[in-house]
């Protein structure tokens, strides 16, 4: 298991490469969306491609996505978000998260595929 992720501009969107086996804790929540925040800030960017090749590792209850979205928007209220997890599937804790976010302005989608993501984000992604 790993809490730590590599960050970089793609040119049109934030890249965060999440390991294998992340894992969701309350440290490693807050270290990727303060990280966001600051790129959002260096970089005058609000499309962030999340990506890992497994789901992330989670125990999370209601109230940790509460806190979650909440520093979504904290990071940038402006944020369009797209996590990338092959074979993953949303269910209500993530679907509370995402309408949390979307609630305080953060615009937050899981994918299952690549391209799919890129085409959310609206980017001209020249690494597909």
């Amino acid at each position: 298991m790993s809490t730590s992720f590599t960050l970089d501009f793609a040119g049109d969107y934030i890249n965060v490469q999440l390991p294998a086996n992340y894992e969701l804790t309350p440290a490693s929540r807050l270290a990727f969306w303060t990280a966001i925040g600051e790129a959002h800030k260096n970089y005058n960017c609000c499309r962030v491609l999340a990506a890992s090749p497994t789901p992330p590792i989670r125990n999370l209850k209601q109230s940790d996505s509460l806190k979650s979205a909440f520093q979504a928007a904290k990071a940038s209220s402006e944020l369009r978000v797209a996590f990338v997890f092959p074979g993953y599937s949303t269910d209500a804790t993530t679907e509370f998260f995402i309408n949390t976010a979307y609630k305080m302005g953060v615009r937050i989608e899981f994918f299952t595929d690549r391209e799919a993501a890129i085409e959310w984000l609206g980017t001209d992604d020249e690494t597909q």
